[in-house]
């Protein structure tokens, strides 16, 4: 897991929602948007839609914060991001997330 400082509170998170681009993949799309300090901070949703129970959506939360801790250190400071889930498929989830930022450039 990241620790707090390291992910998007509820006023950055409203800003990179409304303000931010979109980068769509095939299980994942993201939003970000630069930011004016040398911070990375990250924030996931899994939607309602994706899977019905809690449990399982705090599981896959927990599955991308545990891949982004693993990559952390390659990816260049300056952004916010969000990442949102559009099926289950967890299969690649590195992969797939490194090719997301690196089309933001930020990888």
């Amino acid at each position: 897991m990241l620790s707090k400082d390291k992910k998007l509170n509820k006023d950055l998170f409203n800003k990179v929602f409304s303000t931010g681009k979109t980068i769509h993949g095939e299980t994942l799309y993201i939003k970000f948007t630069k930011n004016n300090n040398e911070t990375k901070r990250f924030a996931v949703v899994v939607p309602k839609k994706v899977e019905k129970m809690a449990v399982k959506r705090v599981f896959l939360k927990r599955k991308i914060f545990n891949v982004l801790k693993d990559i952390y250190n390659n990816i260049k400071p300056n952004i916010d991001c969000i990442i949102f889930f559009k099926n289950k498929d967890i299969e690649n989830l590195k992969e797939e997330i490194s090719s997301l930022l690196n089309k933001t450039n930020s990888y």
